[in-house]
């Protein structure tokens, strides 16, 4: 590897455990894959990924374990990683979930890079791997790419497939445990990231949360901080109330200042907060086909339809009306 990088333990112990519910000589491979030198019982903390790689490979080599995915990936959830997963299964929306990964780009591998595009009514998520093949590396790929998809699934449900694959690798995993019978998503490989592309409309769904511990249930933006309650106010607010800043410390009793100071501590702004609720408010009310998309304008607080339009193709590359029309096309599997 040309550029040191790091992983973090959550994302092996899984792996790990599930080897030692087996009685396989864990002790063993990771002596021969140097991360004896580590201390595994955090998953906060950190190995090299180059160690890592090479327990994989150990775990192939001396087990027989071809698909490290399709043998370790029931066992790996999003909300037991730690503490970055569980803080992303706390999220309000899909979306929220989606922006904080990104966000927190490199967290839980540092040679993965995130990214989210969303291109009227169809959005791509991405994971690329900055570093080159390898079987450890494209183990690490599949092993990544089925968290996505559980993550994806505490939103949509289990009965859920994205609309198209993307692996970064050549070599197609199985991964037909993860997917409800019948699924069809098309699959191309030797892509230049892997990714997922899936209905704009789901960036709404909620996340479930589910098998989360209590002790970080009041610490997330999505369940405590001051930015998810404004964004819950604003769900509340009457329909004639107008949306600016002046709204927020009028529903908060804080004063501007108060609010500027607290919000940049979590690293958000007053017009973000707005802007977020606003886009995930229209892609809601643009599902529901007898409302006008002038009515929707107003709703969000818009002085003309052209500047909801505006707003909105800067969100999604693409207007209200072309994204309506793009709903009826996408298949929502």
């Amino acid at each position: 590897m040309s550029e040191s990088h790091i992983a973090q333990v959550g994302f092996l112990m899984p792996v790990i455990s599930d080897l030692m519910g087996s009685g396989v000589n864990v002790e063993r491979l990771l002596i021969t894959s140097g991360l004896d030198r580590f201390k595994l019982n955090d998953p906060n903390l950190y190995v090299p990924v180059e160690f890592m790689y090479k327990f994989f490979d150990q775990v192939h080599r001396q087990q027989g374990i071809d698909e490290l995915a399709v043998q370790f990936s029931e066992s790996i959830e999003l909300a037991t990683l730690s503490q970055w997963g569980e803080l992303i299964a706390l999220a309000p929306d899909l979306l929220s979930a989606f922006q904080f990964g990104v966000k927190n780009n490199g967290v839980l591998l540092s040679n993965q890079q995130l990214d989210l595009e969303i291109n009227g009514a169809i959005t791509t998520f991405r994971q690329r791997f900055t570093d080159s093949s390898s079987f450890g590396r494209n183990q690490t790929e599949y092993l990544a790419f089925s968290l996505l998809i559980r993550s994806v699934q505490l939103a949509t449900g289990g009965n859920w497939a994205p609309l198209e694959i993307h692996f970064q690798s050549s070599t197609m995993p199985n991964i037909e445990s993860l997917f409800p019978s019948g699924w069809n998503a098309k699959i191309f490989l030797g892509q230049p990231a892997t990714a997922i592309k899936f209905p704009t409309s789901l960036l709404t769904k909620p996340m479930s949360g589910a098998g989360l511990s209590s002790h970080l249930s009041n610490n997330f933006p999505g369940t405590g901080s001051l930015s998810s309650r404004i964004e819950r106010l604003l769900d509340s607010k009457h329909d004639y109330l107008h949306m600016n800043a002046g709204l927020i410390t009028d529903m908060t009793s804080l004063s501007t200042r108060t609010l500027q100071r607290n919000l940049a501590e979590e690293g958000e702004s007053m017009s973000s907060i707005i802007d977020n609720w606003r886009f995930k408010k229209s892609l809601e009310m643009l599902v529901i086909p007898n409302i006008y998309i002038k009515e929707i304008s107003e709703f969000l607080g818009y002085n003309d339809v052209s500047n909801f339009n505006r707003a909105f193709r800067r969100w999604t590359n693409t207007t209200p009306c072309d994204y309506r029309e793009g709903l009826s096309k996408v298949t929502s599997i």
